[in-house]
């Protein structure tokens, strides 16, 4: 009985891995599969296999969790209250093919140089939106940063007629610091 509920869910997490959108989804998923079928070793009488099964899928997880970077973006909308504009959604939508994370960390009307000095080391981006006017500071290091610039610019044409868009890099912003 335990057995073929088992199996059954085998066959879930294995078609839920295969139709889902999102890679860490599908590792997540297929982390389930391999943890249910080391199960079912064990019940088997085969130990040796379900470890040797765990180890693979953990294997499996860390390196494409370690595939994932994430980017760290202050967001600072000088209009409205915290909610979830049409640049979260551009910024989501263009970190999706990548394998970039977009972490939001939504703020509201600050003091922008007090909170730029301050606060430049935890984060990797600040963007500030005021209106149409939507200006993007990178202030991380390292290649997923310079992938999260090049996507962000590529997509840009997207937005210019909508919005007055302006990238800040590394360099510019601690020169005027």
């Amino acid at each position: 009985m335990y057995k073929d509920i088992l199996l059954i869910m085998l066959i879930l997490f294995a078609l839920a891995a295969s139709f889902s959108q999102r890679l860490i989804k599908a590792v997540i998923y297929l982390e389930v599969f391999s943890l249910i079928s080391a199960v079912i070793f064990i019940i088997e009488g085969a130990p040796d296999v379900a470890i040797a099964e765990a180890v693979i899928a953990t294997t499996i997880t860390f390196v494409t969790i370690q595939q994932y970077k994430k980017v760290r973006i202050f967001y600072i909308n000088l209009e409205y209250d915290n909610k979830k504009t049409f640049i979260h959604q551009f910024i989501e939508r263009s970190c999706k093919q990548t394998s970039l994370l977009p972490l939001f960390v939504n703020l509201h009307k600050m003091n922008m140089k007090k909170h730029i000095k301050r606060d430049r080391g935890i984060c990797d981006v600040i963007i500030t939106h005021h209106g149409r006017d939507v200006i993007f500071y990178f202030y991380g290091e390292g290649k997923h940063i310079k992938k999260f610039k090049e996507e962000i610019s590529a997509k840009l044409h997207n937005l210019e007629s909508d919005y007055n868009i302006k990238l800040v890099s590394r360099d510019e912003i601690y020169s005027k610091v």
